[in-house]
Formats: C-alpha cells, structure tokens, sequence
C-alpha cells in the first residue's frame, strides 16, 4: 500500500482532519501535521504490510481503549498503543460510539475501510484471540467491538456519507460470512442516502455488480437478499 497518494492527493484535507481529530481531540492546522502524518502513515503502511505482532500488553491498552467512557480517557492508552491500522480502527470505532452524531468521528471510522486483504483479515479477527495470554475480559470487550463495527460503520456512512464506494464494496463480502449482517444494515443506508449508495453500486465492475445485486442488496428497492444463517 502506498501512502504517499493519500498525502498529496485530493483526501489528504479529509484524511488530515479526521486524523487530526482522532489522535488529539481536535483539529490542528493541516500543514503542522504533514511532516508527522507522513511518518506515521508510512510506519502504519508498513506495519499493515507485514502483519503486526501484540504483545499482551498491547492487546490489554487495545482492549481498554475500546471500554474507554470518554474521548479523553482514551487519548492516554492511545499515544501508548501506536499507530497500526487495528490501533486506529479500534480509536475511530470507540470515538465514534461516543459521538455519534459527530461528523469528523464519523469521517475518521470511514477511512478506514479496509482496502486490502490485510486490513479485511484485521476487521476480520478482533474477536480472535491476539495473544497467548490475553484475559477473558479483554477477549470479550475486542469480539463485542467487531460485533458492533459494521452497525457503527453504516450509521457513520448514513451521518456523512464518504467513501460510499468502498462501503458497498463491503457489501461483497458479506455472502461469505453465514453470520454477516452486513447486508441487513447495508439496507438502511440504502434507504437514507439512496442516491449515493446506488451510484456506488452502479459503479461496481460488472461481474461485481450483478453479484452485489443479486445476492446482497437491490438497491432499486432496497432489499436485502444475503440474511445471516438462521434467519
């Protein structure tokens, strides 16, 4: 994954905004955050390239990060926990349960869509195991989180409705999983904000396209056609 597109391209003002907000609970000026959002992009790029390794200790601060009541208890265990696409996933998902109705967390949870397979097996396994001796307790928090991701995600895309291509493109996936309920939620998108969520569908490759209509969702009507096993 290259990052340096990001930086100079046309979303690096969304992209440097939301990081912004995400990382001190505010925006600052775009041009004092270039020269660190470069480095840590870069680091985060790396790290998403080559798998990341946590400690037990890291997987507790991540845990902890997601049972955070507010958005200042979890700026601490944040600086602490890095910068890796799970860590930033995890800040922009709890960020967001707390401020539900703010668009810049909103924007935040959005960009991190996964693009790649690395980061989908990412979303894919916070409710896995991280580490040998991670407790109960945290186990349970990360698995409630990726539970709740695809619900935060659909409200955050149905608040400011960003990157709508790569949330449909989501949509794929979620024949694959019998316990998805990612087509369930992807309808009250679809029924919110109808005119972005059908021009990202019709933006689909084809193939991609027949298949999303077909099997996920008729954006026409809005009907969901990939239920979760047993319902």
């Amino acid at each position: 994954m290259n990052p340096f597109p990001l930086a100079f391209g046309p979303g690096f003002k969304l992209f440097a905004d939301s990081y912004s907000y995400l990382f001190f609970g505010r925006r600052r000026p775009v041009k004092c955050l270039l020269l660190a959002l470069l480095l840590i992009i870069t680091r985060t790029a790396i790290a998403g390239e080559q798998g990341v390794d946590m400690s037990c200790e890291q997987v507790g601060i991540l845990a902890r990060m997601a049972r955070a009541k507010s958005v200042s208890a979890l700026g601490a265990d944040r600086q602490r926990a890095g910068s890796s696409y799970r860590v930033q996933t995890i800040a922009a998902l709890r960020v967001f349960e707390l401020r539900p109705r703010d668009r810049v967390a909103a924007r935040a949870l959005i960009i991190l869509i996964p693009s790649d397979e690395i980061q989908r097996n990412i979303w894919l396994t916070f409710g896995d195991s991280l580490c040998g001796g991670e407790s109960l307790k945290d186990m349970v928090t990360l698995a409630q989180s990726a539970q709740t991701l695809i619900l935060q995600l659909s409200k955050a895309v149905q608040l400011e409705p960003v990157n709508m291509d790569a949330f449909v493109s989501c949509g794929l996936e979620a024949v694959q999983y019998p316990h998805s309920d990612l087509a369930r939620w992807m309808r009250r998108v679809c029924l919110s904000r109808h005119s972005a969520f059908a021009g990202a569908v019709g933006r689909l490759p084809v193939d991609e396209k027949v298949w999303f209509t077909e099997h996920v969702v008729d954006p026409t009507g809005c009907i969901v056609l990939a239920l979760p096993e047993g319902k």
